[in-house]
């Protein structure tokens, strides 16, 4: 796996956590006041501040500690992706194979899979 593609899922994994975030800490004031005491979820504020930070910070402003927290959860779903990949390429290779391509279909086969993570680079950007 490149470290392009790690940087560009860490970076979607803080996007997907700060808007966590946002809604949680809403949803803290909407509910206060409408629940049973015992119900009302209280954040403490060096918590919410350090949250709030965090929230309205672009992942490439994060600190290397704050990125490193993103990039554990892209770790989790990242087999996954190499999975999606390996299977990709195998699947490039076995047409290669039963068409008897030789060195130009290897050579096809290197450019493929080389296109294919630039694609998937891609399709994260939108």
């Amino acid at each position: 796996m490149t470290k392009e593609i790690i940087e560009k899922l860490a970076e979607i994994e803080h996007t997907r956590w700060a808007d966590w975030q946002k809604y949680m800490m809403l949803s803290c004031f909407k509910e206060r006041g409408l629940r049973d005491k015992n119900m009302v979820l209280e954040i403490p504020k060096s918590q919410w501040d350090n949250w709030h930070r965090q929230i309205m910070t672009p992942y490439k402003d994060l600190t290397e500690k704050e990125k490193d927290s993103d990039r554990e959860q892209v770790d989790r779903y990242l087999p996954f992706i190499q999975n999606l990949l390996d299977k990709q390429k195998e699947e490039i290779r076995e047409k290669i194979k039963n068409a008897g391509m030789g060195y130009w279909g290897t050579k096809a086969y290197n450019e493929g899979y080389a296109q294919a993570q630039a694609d998937i680079l891609k399709n994260l950007n939108k």
